[in-house]
């Protein structure tokens, strides 16, 4: 196929099915309903189309805010940016991507948000806009459940998206994030309904854990204000048997560049808005992604 001047617009309702597909092709059948159903609004949705057909797609999803130091900034995360196989390599997916940022100042969000899927799009995502990596998580992966390193055995309660946003405010009270919304936590807690999971509160922590279609555990988010996660990794292997988990948290400045710290999302602010880091110790915390 020959490049061309790419066509983008809202989706027509009549497009739902091939939306679906395009979801269906690049993400598999794992979150399209929850997020048809709960989070999708024609205003926040962005095609490039070929032949009147929809080529590629990507999303709005009002996050909340993104919070640093004094600064507390509407927040608009990018999300399901996919185009089908026949199309890639000719511009759709990076007009939808500069398309969705427009559209999302255009609206009043002053912070933009995205998740790379793969750590090696963050060059394209930078290439093909003004995004910069600015987000960071510290990774901890095993193959096999933990025992308990004390003999102050902790235990899981799952909460409601409401119970959990309020203590996980407490616990990122002076590290930038995002604070999320009861429409995208909710989202979340679907996602772990479909998938397996939930929402947890631990002893003075908390947890999204998350059942991967292929059967390894993912920790989207564990929040604690201890240095010592060894028990609380503990308790979550003792609820959920697997042979992969992938803990994710917050980490400290000094966690880049060593093996654990590595780039998790990318922010661009409105023109004319700087920040900094300010002086958190903890590296800025982006949370859930929903991937």
């Amino acid at each position: 196929m020959k490049r061309q001047e790419i066509i983008t617009r809202k989706p027509r309702e009549c497009e739902m099915s091939a939306l679906g597909d395009i979801w269906h092709t690049v993400f598999g059948y794992a979150g399209a309903k929850s997020f048809f159903d709960n989070i999708y609004n024609v205003e926040h949705a962005i095609i490039a189309e070929h032949e009147g057909k929809p080529a590629a797609m990507g999303y709005i999803v009002p996050a909340g805010d993104f919070v640093c130091a004094e600064h507390t900034l509407p927040c608009a995360m990018l999300y399901g940016i996919a185009t089908l196989p026949d199309y890639r390599g000719f511009g759709f997916g990076a007009t939808v991507v500069n398309e969705l940022i427009e559209t999302a100042f255009n609206q009043g969000f002053e912070a933009v948000v995205l998740s790379p899927s793969e750590d090696s799009l963050y060059e394209y995502y930078a290439k093909i806009t003004k995004l910069q990596a600015w987000f960071y998580v510290k990774e901890i992966a095993l193959d096999f459940p933990i025992s308990a390193q004390s003999h102050n055995k902790m235990y899981a309660v799952k909460i409601t998206p409401e119970k959990y946003l309020e203590h996980r405010e407490k616990l990122l009270k002076d590290i930038p994030h995002i604070k999320h919304t009861l429409a995208t936590i909710g989202y979340q807690q679907k996602l772990c309904d479909e998938l397996g999971g939930g929402l947890y509160k631990i002893g003075d922590a908390c947890a999204i854990v998350e059942i991967q279609p292929q059967g390894a555990v993912w920790i989207k988010e564990l929040l604690t204000l201890n240095d010592d996660v060894s028990d609380l990794i503990a308790c979550i292997t003792t609820l959920y048997e697997a042979n992969e988990y992938i803990f994710r948290l917050p980490g400290e400045k000094e966690d880049i560049g060593i093996n654990a710290g590595r780039r998790f999302g990318m922010l661009l602010l409105q023109e004319g808005i700087s920040i900094d880091i300010g002086k958190s110790a903890t590296l800025p915390w982006y949370g859930p992604a929903f991937d």
